[in-house]
C-alpha cells in the first residue's frame, strides 16, 4: 500500500482556553481528494492551518514523508511542498496577472521584463489551468473564479504537492465550480494530495 504524505497524531491547537481542534488523527495519501466537513466554526481552517505552519499544534505532532515535521511558517511550508488556495486572495488587483504570479514565484530574477525567458516557466502552469485569462489582464477585471485560478497557479508554480483548498466554491459559479472539481480530479491523477475544507459538498 502507498504510505501517507502526512500524518497527524493527537494534534490539539489551544487559543487560550479555546480548544480548536481536540486530538485529531488523520492520514492524507498522494493522489487522494481529501474532504474535511464540517460547521463553521468547527476548527476545519484551523486543522489544516497547523499543518500549513500559520498555527503549529499545541500538542500532537504532524509527519510529512514519516518524518516529524519542522514546518515554521507558510514560507517554508511551501519548501515542503504544501500549498493552501485561502478563502480570502493574497493579491494584487491593481496590477496584472503576469506581476502577481511573479511576486509569489520563488524563482523570479532580480530584474524582470516581459521578453526575459527566464520567467518563462511561471507563466505554463497558467496557460495549462486558464488558457483562456491573459496575463497582462488587471487583477481587478476577472471574475472570483478566474482569480482563484491565479491563486491555484502560484501554489502549483511551487510544484506543490500538497494542495489545500479553504471553502474553494463558496464564491464561484455552478460552473466555475464544475471546471475546478475537474481540475482536481486532474491533480490528483498526477499524484498529489488535495484537500477541500468545506462546510457544504454536493
Amino acid at each position: 500500500m502507498t504510505a501517507p504524505i502526512v500524518q497527524f497524531e493527537s494534534v490539539t491547537r489551544r487559543f487560550g482556553n479555546l480548544v480548536a481542534v481536540d486530538n485529531a488523527d488523520l492520514e492524507i495519501f498522494p493522489g487522494e481528494v481529501l474532504a474535511v466537513l464540517g460547521e463553521n466554526g468547527a476548527g476545519k481552517s484551523t486543522l489544516m492551518k497547523t499543518l500549513y505552519g500559520i498555527h503549529p499544534p499545541s500538542t500532537g505532532r504532524i509527519l510529512i514523508d514519516g518524518k516529524p515535521s519542522a514546518v515554521e511558517g507558510p514560507a517554508d511550508a511551501m519548501r515542503h511542498g504544501i500549498g493552501m488556495v485561502f478563502q480570502h486572495f493574497s493579491q494584487l488587483p491593481a496590477l496584472s496577472v503576469y506581476d502577481n504570479l511573479l511576486l509569489a514565484w520563488p524563482r523570479t530574477p532580480f530584474w524582470t521584463s516581459r521578453s526575459n525567458k527566464q520567467i518563462e516557466p511561471a507563466l505554463q502552469t497558467l496557460r495549462r489551468l486558464a488558457p483562456d485569462i491573459s496575463p497582462i489582464a488587471k487583477m481587478s477585471d476577472l471574475s472570483i473564479g478566474e482569480q482563484q485560478l491565479v491563486e491555484l497557479c502560484k501554489v502549483l508554480n511551487i510544484s506543490a504537492r500538497i494542495v489545500i483548498f479553504d471553502e474553494p466554491t463558496s464564491v464561484l459559479t455552478p460552473a466555475e465550480a464544475r471546471n475546478l472539481h475537474g481540475f482536481i480530479r486532474q491533480l490528483a491523477a498526477e499524484g498529489a494530495a488535495v484537500i477541500l475544507i468545506t462546510h457544504k459538498l454536493a
